[in-house]
């Protein structure tokens, strides 16, 4: 987080309460001798208690915005019952929702600008869903399709009693900290504030309760043009435009790529659980780099009947290392383009071609199999995160391009004892033709280059907005019918 919007948002905060402390009668314009450092610090006292909420650094914007709202609330009873001044509260706020709020803010902003009859629905749900895929979740259609903002509104009814605590709490700092060298007038302001901060607690549940139904209201007006076909097609009205084909995709995800944040673990900030393989004993670049610092990875037991899959290189599947190796993850990627940037795997480590999936097997199966299993064993103990980005740079096969990461990833060190039993009975499965490698079937493991990628991108915005084109010549006609019709009805 850069320090300058730290404290550009410290300014913003510290000109309300010096704003609003200003009296009708007033003549001050703007702040006197003395006065900028102390209303700076007023400001970043404010913002130091309420950024802290949030769980990903960056979201200054967010605590900013909640402070103004909050405080804008407490001054004028208008703006404490204007529904849509607790639609943007709540915007600010689900962004305490660990992983998915940033992105949760982001489709929120969006959706607000269908408030405006002029605004162009389907541009706006091609947007989202841009949105969407850029965060890495997944399939966006079917992932927006899902999403259900009330699922959030609990974490957000605690972020809002949290943030009027903060701020409640920094204002009473000020007065005991900073009481002998504020202005009379900030003082006086600062407790008036602080009764109306426990009146707005009141309104809250009720409020935040109907904002959230004007935000469902509004993601279904906006869904409802959108209609999931396949994962190629996404029907808007009563046309199809092709947002997600083949070449689409490729382009898209060929483009420059930016960051996501998921930075490499570094052994600094590995916390051991004991118990679980010890990954301080392996390279850095091997176990504890492979994780993004973004997510804090967690010590878990996966249990017999979870699911475990592992994408290996069909070239290498004689190798008896092949299966059985580090990596594992929960769910196939939709596609080999996904998991070569959200896994971030070099071009010159794998082509892949190949999966495996397995059940954790029980203790039962594997004792009869004569594989010796712990007396305490109950599951396979891993460590589970995101994958951190690298740069595809190896070999002649490298692209020179940011693999974002991101993706789900267990990390299995076969040679713990909880883990040991499972992999001889991989071996044993292997043996016997019980379990094999299934093949992925995907056409699409290597990035074009840039050129290529520019080319498909060009293209594909001319046919997606010809197809527009012609959506909205089919609707024109469709309504002109239908109007012709409606006024030959006596």
């Amino acid at each position: 987080m850069s320090s300058s919007w730290v404290s550009q948002a410290a300014s913003e905060v510290g000109d309300y309460i010096w704003s609003g402390a200003t009296t009708v009668g007033d003549t001050v314009v703007g702040a006197v001798a003395g006065e900028f450092s102390q209303k700076r610090n007023t400001g970043a006292i404010i913002i130091d208690a309420v950024i802290s909420m949030f769980p990903v650094a960056g979201e200054i914007t967010a605590a900013r915005d909640a402070i103004a709202i909050a405080l804008r609330m407490c001054d004028d009873p208008k703006v404490r019952h204007d529904g849509w001044e607790w639609v943007a509260l709540v915007l600010c706020l689900v962004a305490v929702v660990p992983v998915v709020g940033g992105l949760l803010k982001g489709i929120g902003k969006l959706l607000m600008r269908a408030v405006s009859k002029s605004e162009d629905l389907v541009k706006l749900c091609q947007e989202i869903l841009a949105l969407i895929r850029k965060a890495g979740f997944g399939n966006a259609v079917e992932w927006f399709r899902k999403l259900d903002f009330n699922k959030y509104q609990a974490a957000v009814r605690n972020a809002f009693g949290m943030l009027l605590d903060r701020i409640g709490k920094a204002l009473n700092f000020i007065l005991n900290r900073l009481g002998s060298v504020i202005p009379a007038r900030v003082e006086s302001y600062i407790l008036k504030l602080l009764p109306m901060l426990e009146e707005l607690r009141k309104l809250g549940d009720t409020q935040i309760a109907l904002a959230f139904k004007d935000l469902m209201r509004l993601l279904e007006h906006v869904r409802g043009h959108m209609v999931e076909g396949t994962w190629a097609d996404v029907k808007v009205g009563s046309g199809t435009t092709r947002t997600m084909t083949e070449e689409a995709r490729l382009a898209h995800l060929a483009e420059e790529t930016k960051s996501l944040g998921h930075k490499p673990m570094t052994l600094k900030q590995y916390v051991h659980k004991e118990g679980w393989p010890d990954l301080r004993t392996f390279e850095v670049g091997e176990a504890i780099g492979t994780f993004s610092s973004k997510v804090p990875i967690e010590a878990i037991t996966r249990a017999p009947g979870e699911v475990m899959i592992r994408v290996v290189d069909t070239r290498y599947l004689a190798s008896p290392r092949t299966i059985p190796g580090k990596f594992w993850t929960d769910t196939l990627a939709p596609n080999g383009l996904w998991w070569r940037i959200y896994s971030a795997i070099k071009h010159a480590w794998s082509m892949n071609g190949s999966y495996v999936k397995i059940k954790v097997p029980t203790r039962e199966a594997m004792e009869k199999l004569g594989i010796e299993v712990p007396a305490e064993w109950n599951g396979m103990r891993l460590w589970k995160g995101r994958i951190a980005e690298q740069w595809d740079d190896e070999k002649e096969v490298a692209t020179m391009r940011l693999l974002v990461g991101g993706d789900l990833q267990f990390f299995v060190d076969f040679d713990n004892k909880f883990n040991a039993p499972v992999k001889k009975w991989i071996d044993a499965q292997l043996a016997n033709g019980q379990l094999k490698a299934l093949r992925t079937h995907w056409t699409d493991v290597k990035l074009p280059d840039q050129a290529t990628a520019r080319a498909l991108m060009l293209a594909e915005r001319e046919r997606s907005a010809k197809i527009r084109q012609e959506g909205y010549a089919r609707r024109a006609i469709s309504d002109a019918g239908k109007q012709l019709t409606d006024e030959q009805v006596p």
